[in-house]
């Protein structure tokens, strides 16, 4: 099950999880810790790539520098491999996209994922 790592806007010591067989997002709850707080792909009103404007408009007090700093680090391989740990985590995970997202009756987020994750939520919000 994908995860979204926020880093504005809910809990964000936990990660969203992505059900994308169900078309859910599984948002972390203090009511129901285990379980989280179902919510459908189709309440998402916007999801768009992380920019300065953006991410400013929706919310002043966000600072993209620090998911930005995220989405380009490497694996817990550590800095003495260098490029080839940068290189085995595009490989295991993908490219990583930090976006900004408005969903119905919550408030909106800053996260990361990879882009397979994002290009499915994105083509939710296209149907």
């Amino acid at each position: 099950m994908p995860s979204i790592e926020v880093y504005a806007g809910t809990h964000l010591n936990q990660p969203i999880k992505f059900k994308p067989e169900s078309g859910t997002l599984i948002f972390p709850s203090e009511k129901s810790f285990f379980k989280g707080e179902s919510v459908s792909v189709t309440d998402i009103e916007m999801i768009e790539i992380a920019t300065e404007e953006n991410v400013k408009q929706i919310n002043p007090t966000w600072d993209l520098s620090k998911a930005k700093l995220a989405e380009s680090r490497p694996s817990a391989a550590g800095a003495a491999f260098g490029i080839a740990a940068i290189g085995f985590e595009l490989l295991t995970k993908g490219i990583r996209v930090t976006f900004v997202a408005k969903i119905k009756n919550r408030q909106p987020i800053l996260a990361t994922t990879n882009q397979k994750t994002f290009d499915q939520l994105k083509a939710h919000l296209q149907k």
